[in-house]
C-alpha cells in the first residue's frame, strides 16, 4: 500500500518506514523561529486533516477521530519507548533529544496517522482501535536542525482489549538517507501562542465542523471560520468566511488579504502565526 502524499516511504538497508515528512519539516520551521520545544502532540490525520487536539498534562493520550474507535471501547493502548541502539548512538544521542513519533493505519483505506511528540528515554502513548500499525520515530538533535536517528516498526498488530509495549530501538547508520527523504522544497505552518504547531496544506479551511482541514473545538471560533490559499511560496491569501467574531491580520480586521512569513492571525481571541520557510 503507498502512502496518501505527505508521507514518504523510505528503505534504509533492510529497514523500511514511514514518516508525516511535512510534520517534521513543519517542527523545525517552527524551531528555526525561535520555538524551543515545538509542540506536534497530538497531532492526528483523519482523512486527510491535521486534527490537533488538546490532551490535559498528566493524562494518557485518547484517540477520538480514528477508523473504528468509536465502535470499540475502550480501545488498546499502545507505549512505545526509545533506547539508543547501534552504530554509536549511545555517543550522540541525550534524553533532551526531540523524537517525532508517525503511527500510521495499515489496516483502512484512510491512512490515518497519529503524530505524537517526546524526548529521548520518555515513552509515548496511544489508544488505537485494532489493527495494524506502523510506528516510525526520526530524532532530531537538541540544538540544531539535523536528524540524529530513527527506528521503526511493521506490521504491529494490536487485538481487541490488548495492551502493547513497543521498544524501538535507534539507529544511527542511514541517518543520511532519511534526511533526504526530508527535503521536500518550502514548508508552512501555523504556530500557535503555546507552542502547538499544525502543517498547512495548499487550502486549509478552519473551524469547528468536522469537515474543516484545522478543526478547532473553541466556543469563539465559527464552524467554518476562515480559510488560508496558498499562492505561492511565499504567501497565502487568508479569507475571512462570515465568522461571528471576526478574522484579524497584524490586529486589523479583514475580510480577505495577503498574509506571509511572520504575520499574526488572530480568529476570535486565538492567535496564530504563520511560518514559511
Amino acid at each position: 500500500m503507498e502512502p496518501v502524499s505527505g508521507f514518504v516511504r523510505a528503505v534504509v538497508g533492510d529497514v523500511a518506514f514511514i514518516f508525516g515528512k511535512g510534520l517534521v519539516g513543519a517542527y523545525l520551521l517552527a524551531r528555526r523561529n525561535g520555538c524551543a520545544r515545538p509542540r506536534l502532540d497530538l497531532l492526528v490525520r483523519s482523512h486527510g486533516q491535521y486534527v490537533p487536539l488538546t490532551v490535559p498534562e498528566g493524562t494518557v493520550t485518547t484517540i477520538g477521530r480514528l477508523v473504528g474507535l468509536d465502535e470499540i471501547r475502550p480501545a488498546p493502548m499502545i507505549t512505545v519507548e526509545f533506547t539508543p541502539g547501534d552504530s554509536g548512538a549511545e555517543a550522540h544521542l541525550s534524553a533532551h533529544n526531540a523524537v517525532i513519533v508517525t503511527i500510521t493505519d495499515v489496516s483502512h483505506r484512510e491512512y490515518d496517522a497519529v503524530v505524537l511528540t517526546t524526548s529521548l528515554g520518555e515513552a509515548t502513548y496511544a489508544q488505537l482501535p485494532p489493527g495494524y500499525y506502523h510506528v516510525s520515530v526520526v530524532v532530531i538533535d537538541e540544538y540544531g536542525d539535523l536528524l540524529q536517528g530513527y527506528a521503526a516498526q511493521h506490521n504491529l498488530h494490536v487485538d481487541k482489549g490488548d495492551d502493547l509495549i513497543v521498544s524501538l530501538s535507534i539507529r544511527t547508520a542511514g541517518v543520511a538517507e532519511v534526511a533526504a527523504a526530508l527535503e521536500t522544497g518550502p514548508h508552512a505552518a501555523l504556530l500557535g501562542g503555546s507552542g502547538d504547531v499544525v502543517p498547512l496544506l495548499d487550502l486549509v479551511r478552519i473551524g469547528r465542523a468536522p469537515d474543516c482541514d484545522l478543526i478547532l473545538d473553541r466556543q469563539e471560533i465559527s464552524r467554518h471560520h476562515a480559510e488560508l490559499l496558498r499562492i505561492d511560496a511565499a504567501a497565502y491569501e487568508l479569507r475571512d468566511l462570515g465568522s461571528t467574531n471576526g478574522t484579524r491580520l497584524n490586529g486589523k480586521t479583514i475580510e480577505t488579504a495577503m498574509v506571509g512569513h511572520g504575520d499574526e492571525i488572530r480568529l476570535g481571541a486565538v492567535p496564530f502565526t504563520l511560518l514559511m520557510s
